[in-house]
């Protein structure tokens, strides 16, 4: 196989849209996300931050993450903590309605989400958001890809020449 013969090919997706799991123990806010996302994503929601590490681990379609920080089960960091160590590169957007219970900052440089959108927010500001992060996301998959095969052509190449 010659570098001119390296194929690429992206991640298979159910319908041609990417998967966004949004997660909020709010059922208004989860149907809001929903109505907003729907045309441009599958959505897959929950009202659980521990559902929403199980669903990781089971779906490995899932291209970002938007979750809530404030919940009763768990919280969204301790949450994304835990679907970082099952899939450090999967992009997680903050969406709160409590922005004075939370040092942003502190956040951004501790957990590094993709993001910190306000739930009072405009709707653009989050499509936005979702968007770039699924865009970085696939990119980030591409990157992955390419350097593999790189990598077997790189090492074919060199079999047999010593």
């Amino acid at each position: 196989m010659t570098a001119r013969n390296i194929r690429f090919e992206e991640s298979s997706s159910k319908n041609g849209k990417r998967t966004v799991l949004v997660v909020d123990d709010e059922d208004l806010v989860l149907s809001m996300v929903y109505e907003i996302l729907k045309d441009d994503y599958n959505i897959v929601r929950t009202n659980s931050a521990r559902d929403s590490i199980s669903r990781i681990k089971q779906d490995g379609d899932i291209s970002c993450v938007v979750m809530d920080i404030k919940m009763p089960d768990m919280d969204g960091i301790t949450a994304a903590r835990r679907i970082h160590e099952e899939n450090s590169e999967l992009p997680v957007i903050f969406h709160t309605g409590y922005p004075g219970d939370y040092e942003e900052d502190e956040i951004d440089r501790r957990e590094k989400p993709y993001e910190y959108v306000l739930k009072g927010d405009s709707i653009s500001r989050l499509t936005r958001a979702v968007k770039r992060a699924v865009e970085h996301y696939l990119l980030k998959q591409k990157y992955r890809r390419l350097q593999n095969q790189i990598s077997r052509v790189n090492f074919r190449s060199h079999q047999g020449l010593s």
